[in-house]
């Protein structure tokens, strides 16, 4: 199904399953998607400012260049999704999976919740944009002493056989 630039600000979209469909540049402002299904779906320059995804499966879904901000992420499976690009201020990262998420170019200054531990499997490159964290250690479990930490301003602890 194709829905490109689809005005659904404030729609209340809770539990639906938007699997596959293709949302390009649609318009979710302060929407309610609360644990719906947009696996695989296409939301390219979408708008989810201040939208609530609390719980949501976007797994291999496209969000390049979304505008994310102020929304509420937390537990959101972004696994394996294309996140190039997107602006994430203000935004409720707790518990989001970002298993393979392509965050390259992202900006994720302002948002919170988010932890080095959840972009530890993530791609980020040179312009992504990351959030300020706290100067606590990052504890990387099982990995290589020879690894190097793609936060350089946290000190990198490795931790062997736990």
């Amino acid at each position: 199904m194709q829905l490109p630039k689809a005005y659904l600000s404030e729609a209340m979209l809770q539990q639906s399953d938007l699997t596959e469909v293709d949302f390009n540049a649609a318009n979710f402002v302060n929407s309610n998607l609360q644990g719906a299904i947009l696996d695989g779906g296409n939301f390219q320059r979408a708008f989810f400012v201040k939208a609530n995804l609390g719980g949501v499966s976007a797994v291999d879904a496209d969000f390049q260049q979304a505008l994310l901000q102020g929304a509420n992420l937390r537990a959101v499976n972004f696994q394996s999704s294309d996140l190039r690009g997107a602006i994430f201020g203000g935004a409720n990262l707790e518990e989001a999976d970002l298993s393979n998420a392509d965050l390259s170019g992202a900006d994720l200054r302002g948002a919170y919740g988010i932890t080095p531990e959840q972009l530890a499997t993530a791609y980020i490159d040179d312009e992504t944009q990351l959030p300020e964290f706290n100067a606590s250690p990052v504890y990387f479990s099982g990995a290589s002493p020879m690894v190097e930490s793609p936060f350089p301003d946290l000190p990198l602890f490795v931790e062997q056989g736990r």
